[in-house]
């Protein structure tokens, strides 16, 4: 079957049975990946035989890449490549900075992704693992860039409130203005018939 026909989806309870087979396969600890399976993105074919998974773990703004199973090496290349593109769209939705992964595989490095650098390796969250462990990082969005747009957005904001306020006050002193005059109006309108009626020889 062509690999490209394959659904690329997120794995459900149901697969969990085809999963443990995967694991085992690339011997990966069963307990801690059972307790993980909806971490898993996988690829299965039209009577839903799972070909590959690929684990995809979210720390606020960090994400992990991890685990890569495939079941004929030959479609490895393909699948890992839609597997990555599924990865990669999700990152970007749940509003993911940085990405990191230990694998060694060349298509990482095609992908863009870089070795860290120290200070890189400080943003690096514990539970992904530790920081000499031969680590490569994709940065999806620049933190600094991120927070100069927030910056941005808060004086835009504060900039349309004052500007609410400026008009707000405006329209007070309009409305001010408006009933000075009217009551200045009637003030020389019962001026002038107070006149009338006490004088009347000097209407």
């Amino acid at each position: 079957m062509d690999p490209s026909s394959y659904q690329v989806r997120r794995a459900t309870l149901d697969d969990l049975p085809q999963l443990r087979e995967l694991w085992a396969i690339a011997r990966l600890p069963l307990a801690e990946m059972e307790k993980r399976f909806t971490e898993f993105q996988i690829a299965a074919d039209g009577s839903n035989s799972i070909k590959a998974a690929m684990g995809f773990y979210m720390s606020k703004t960090n994400g992990l890449v991890h685990s890569e199973i495939y079941r004929n090496p030959a479609e490895e290349p393909e699948l890992r490549a839609r597997l990555w593109n599924r990865i990669l769209i999700l990152a970007r939705n749940h509003g993911v900075h940085r990405l990191w992964t230990q694998s060694s595989v060349s298509f990482w490095r095609e992908q863009g992704w870089k070795d860290p650098d120290f200070k890189d390796l400080e943003s690096l969250p514990p539970l992904f693992g530790q920081p000499h462990q031969g680590w490569l990082l994709l940065v999806l969005f620049n933190e600094t860039a991120v927070s100069l747009d927030k910056e941005f957005e808060m004086f835009a904001q504060m900039e349309r409130q004052s500007n609410e306020r400026t008009l707000e006050q405006a329209r007070k002193l309009k409305t001010f203005a408006y009933g000075f005059v009217v009551v200045l109006a009637m003030a020389l309108a019962g001026l002038a018939a107070y006149t009338f009626f006490k004088f009347p020889k000097r209407k």
